[in-house]
């Protein structure tokens, strides 16, 4: 009995499926108008927004949301981008800590900290160190027998 020959060599095959992952993970994920419009409306309505609110606000379905929150792609989009707003918005947080460290301890602290001028703690400063020590002479005379 005589074997087929495959029509397309195995070298082939094996090349065209590694091309291919290649290709998959060289992709970068790209957000749909929908996701960007989610985004920017989350940023807007701020951290107290629910989901909700942010659906309404950008007419998109709070489906869609569970839907992308579910990709992992997504995820890492998303996470990425929070990232980077809080980086662009830093200055923000920054100005509210300078102005209130003026009357508040806790703000200069937290600025001082931020900045990398970590502060002790007012309870470590000059903290003393108790030990106990049992002495089986209370007169401290050398023992010798």
């Amino acid at each position: 009995m005589a074997k087929e020959e495959p029509t397309q060599p195995i070298k082939e095959l094996q090349t065209d499926k590694s091309e291919q992952n290649l290709t998959k993970e060289a992709e970068e994920f790209k957000p749909t108008k929908k996701m960007l419009r989610w985004f920017d409306t989350t940023v807007e309505l701020g951290y107290t927004a629910s989901i909700l609110d942010i659906s309404n606000a950008s007419k998109v379905s709070r489906t869609q949301w569970y839907e992308w929150s579910r990709n992992d792609e997504f995820v890492k989009w998303w996470d990425d981008q929070m990232q980077r707003n809080l980086r662009q918005n830093r200055w923000k947080l920054d100005k509210i800590g300078l102005k209130q460290a003026k009357n508040k301890y806790n703000y200069w602290k937290d600025m001082m900290n931020r900045s990398g001028n970590t502060i002790p703690e007012a309870q470590q400063i000059g903290q003393q160190v108790n030990q106990q020590f049992n002495l089986p002479n209370a007169n401290l005379e050398r023992i010798t027998k």
